[in-house]
C-alpha cells in the first residue's frame, strides 16, 4: 500500500511540475525526443538556477541511454563552478563538469551526478560509458600508469581462488607491492571494485571489517568478499588500485587487476 501511495504521489507531481511548466510560458517541448515527464522534473531543477522562461524552454537536453534503473540526461549549465576538481569513482575519472550537467531520473526522482554515485547503487562502469567523451578523464585497462616514474605497484593475493563457500578465509586477499626509489613517509592506498566489497580481518580475533567498494586505507593488504546485495553474474570485473603521498596527496602510481568468475561462485585473480 505504501509502494503504490509513493507511486500516486510521483505522478501528481510529475502532472504538476508539468502544468507549472505550461502556466510558465509553456517551456516544456512535446515533439522532442525526451520523455515529457522528466523534462518538466528537469526544467523545474534548473528554475532555481536563474533560468528565464525562454531560456528553460529553448534548454537543449539530451537522453544519454539507460543505467541500471536511471535514464541518464545531459543538461546545459550556465552557473559558475569550480574547474580542475575531476571526480575519481571505482577507478574511473569523470570532469569536473559532469556534477552541474549530468542527472539521471528514476521513478519519478532527479539525481544529481553526485546522488548518482555516491547514493545509489548504480554501476559506474556503464555509467562512465554511456557518458560522451567530453565528460571521460581516462580510460581504464589493466597496465600500471606512474605519476612517479621511479614507482609501481602490483597486486598479488596468496591463494588462487576464494569462494563465499570457503571456510577458510573471509574473502580473496589482495596485497599491494609497492616498488619505489624514493622514500614516502606516509601513504595511502585507494582500493576499488566494479563488483564486491573490501572488508579486513583480523585473523588472531577472527573480527571482519567491511569497508565498502571504494576504500582509502593505509593497509596494504586487504580481502575482497562478493556482495549478496548484488546480482554478481559478470564473468570478469576489474579492481583498481591508486597508491598516493599521504602528505602532498599526489598519486604515485597504479594499477589494476581482472577477476574472473569462470563458475558461479568462485573468483579468482586473471593472469595477464
Amino acid at each position: 500500500m505504501e509502494g503504490i501511495m509513493k507511486r500516486l504521489l510521483s505522478i501528481i507531481l510529475v502532472i504538476l511540475l508539468a502544468a507549472a511548466g505550461c502556466k510558465s510560458g509553456n517551456y516544456i517541448n512535446t515533439k522532442d525526443s525526451i520523455d515529457d515527464k522528466d523534462e518538466a522534473i528537469i526544467k523545474e531543477f534548473r528554475s532555481h538556477h536563474e533560468y528565464s522562461k525562454d531560456e528553460l524552454k529553448s534548454l537543449d537536453i539530451k537522453y544519454l541511454g539507460k543505467v541500471d534503473d536511471y535514464r541518464i540526461y545531459y543538461v546545459p549549465f550556465k552557473g559558475k563552478e569550480e574547474v580542475g576538481n575531476n571526480i575519481t569513482k571505482e577507478g574511473y575519472t569523470f570532469s569536473d563538469t559532469s556534477s552541474t550537467r549530468i542527472m539521471g531520473i528514476s521513478s519519478g526522482n532527479l539525481y544529481t551526478f553526485g546522488n548518482l554515485i555516491n547514493e545509489t547503487q548504480i554501476n559506474i562502469k556503464k555509467l562512465y560509458d554511456v557518458l560522451p567523451e567530453e565528460f571521460k578523464k581516462q580510460t581504464n585497462d589493466n597496465s600500471s600508469q606512474i605519476g612517479d616514474s621511479s614507482s609501481k605497484v602490483t597486486i598479488e593475493s596468496e591463494i588462487k581462488t576464494y569462494s563465499p563457500m570457503m571456510s577458510s578465509v573471509p574473502g580473496l586477499p589482495l596485497e599491494a607491492k609497492l616498488e619505489t626509489n624514493k622514500e614516502y613517509k606516509n601513504i595511502t592506498f585507494q582500493w576499488s571494485a566494479e563488483q564486491g566489497k573490501f572488508l579486513t580481518w583480523d585473523r588472531s580475533s577472527g573480527k571482519i571489517n567491511i569497508l565498502g567498494k571504494d576504500v582509502k586505507t593505509n593497509e596494504k593488504k586487504l580481502y575482497w568478499s562478493a556482495d549478496f546485495k548484488e546480482d554478481t553474474k559478470v564473468q570478469s570485473f576489474k579492481v583498481f588500485l591508486k597508491v598516493y603521498d599521504s602528505d602532498s596527496s599526489k598519486l604515485i602510481c597504479e594499477n589494476s587487476i581482472e577477476i574472473e568468475q569462470k563458475k558461479d561462485g568462485f573468483f579468482s585473480v586473471k593472469n595477464k
